[in-house]
């Protein structure tokens, strides 16, 4: 059942079973290899089996995803608690010392791996919580199998599968606040894999009866509704694939010229020979003559741009390798700061033409707030309502103001309005290294 909901799943690595299904299954690795080394080894040999494969099952997490590293370390520590508890102290300190070595290692050699759980921890890309059935299953799973599962491994501790469910239960729990947080019924069907999965032992521990029931609510909130839900919004986005596909299919001339034109293009580059892909897309070639005059910078990013991202990643004059063209990643008052400093620095801007009109005549709240609606109203499946209370916070639009000031208009490419700086490099730019 949970293999049919990721039909609708089509984002390589990040939205696969591996990465929702890679805490427990680490766990239960460890449990496995902790326990042949417990039988089948004794004394510093055995300890260090059982920090090693801590460790190793630390790794598989962390290197799967940020917040997957995050719950899986949370997951092998909670493994080692009833151990401890067990009086089994010697293999609780080998779990944790495997554990906590891995992930200082790891921060060392990539300080910067866990920022990214630090800025969606900030609450910006959340949704608001509606009571919608998919919220009120997740609430519902998490009160029922996570306090049985984690009361029992308390309570018997010396139980062979203490360990196995106290880290599964907590790796399971982590998971919640990235399901409460971008809580559509996509985000929150992934996000509760683990929670969902020991719901079925729970109903079948209760009757045949009860897990017939929770088997049908699961197929109804996370294979029907949930596929309704995906495919009401990017039902277009397929269609658009599949008109391309028909567009590469009947013009090869235009797609092999624009293949040469990239291999060109990568060739030329600084370091365009440490790139590689196996698509090819569009080539801009009406922006090769503003490239030789000076770096072109996109003020805006959105997933239509890909091929601009990688042209502009292959200019000879590019800069900054921070604001990648794709998802510009500036959303707080600092990273506003630094991309206007780096876009100052560039001869020329390519601005979305819908980034510039609220800058012409305002936002229209009530248009906002009707699309708003419907949006979430879809995405949810619930009746979404709500007011907008104030003005919505557009930081490509907060940047565009600040950088027109110093650029003029010069053309249009596209959906995109190019702008070229007026003068010299203004003395605003100031450290271009500067966070």
């Amino acid at each position: 059942l949970s293999l049919l909901a990721w039909a609708a799943i089509n984002m390589g690595l990040h939205y696969t079973p591996l990465r929702f299904f890679v805490v427990p299954g680490c766990v239960v690795l460890l449990d496995t290899a902790a326990w042949r080394a417990r039988t089948s080894t004794d004394g510093i040999r055995s300890l260090v089996c059982i920090g090693l494969a801590a460790a190793v099952a630390t790794f598989a997490c962390l290197a799967v995803s940020p917040e997957m590293g995050i719950a899986g370390s949370a997951a092998v520590i909670a493994y080692s608690v009833p151990l401890w508890l067990a009086d089994r102290r010697g293999d609780s300190l080998a779990v944790c010392a495997g554990c906590l070595a891995l992930n200082a290692a790891m921060l060392l050699e990539v300080p910067d791996y866990l920022l990214s759980v630090v800025a969606f921890a900030s609450g910006g890309g959340n949704f608001p919580i509606y009571p919608n059935l998919h919220n009120l299953a997740l609430v519902g799973m998490a009160l029922y199998v996570l306090p049985r599962v984690l009361a029992a491994a308390f309570h018997e501790p010396t139980d062979r599968r203490a360990g196995l469910a106290m880290g599964v239960g907590v790796g399971g729990g982590m998971m919640l606040p990235a399901a409460l947080g971008r809580c559509d019924p996509g985000h929150v069907f992934i996000n509760t894999t683990v929670l969902a999965t020991l719901m079925f032992g729970a109903a079948w521990a209760l009757s045949r009866r009860a897990w017939v029931a929770w088997a049908s609510i699961y197929s109804l909130l996370f294979i029907v509704m949930l596929q309704y839900s995906y495919w009401s919004l990017y039902y277009g986005n397929y269609v658009a694939a599949s008109q391309t596909r028909q567009f590469y299919e009947t013009n090869p001339a235009v797609v092999g010229a624009w293949q040469q034109q990239w291999e060109r293009l990568r060739h030329e580059a600084p370091r365009g020979d440490a790139l590689h892909w196996s698509s090819v897309l569009p080539f801009p070639q009406e922006l090769e003559t503003l490239a030789n005059q000076g770096e072109i910078m996109l003020t805006a990013g959105n997933e239509w741009n890909l091929f601009l991202a990688r042209f502009l990643v292959l200019q000879k004059n590019r800069s900054s390798d921070y604001f990648h063209a794709y998802s510009q990643g500036a959303a707080s008052p600092s990273q506003i700061d630094r991309k206007v400093r780096e876009s100052l620095a560039a001869r020329f801007l390519l601005v979305p033409a819908g980034v510039l009109a609220p800058l012409q005549g305002g936002v229209d709240l009530k248009a906002y707030e009707r699309g708003i609606q419907s949006f979430l109203s879809t995405l949810l499946l619930f009746p979404v309502r709500s007011a907008v209370r104030r003005a919505p916070y557009l930081p490509d639009t907060i940047i565009a103001k600040r950088l027109l000031e110093y650029f003029e208009p010069i053309g249009q490419y596209q959906n995109y309005v190019v702008f070229k700086r007026k003068g010299e490099v203004p003395p605003e730019t100031g450290d271009e290294t500067a966070p």
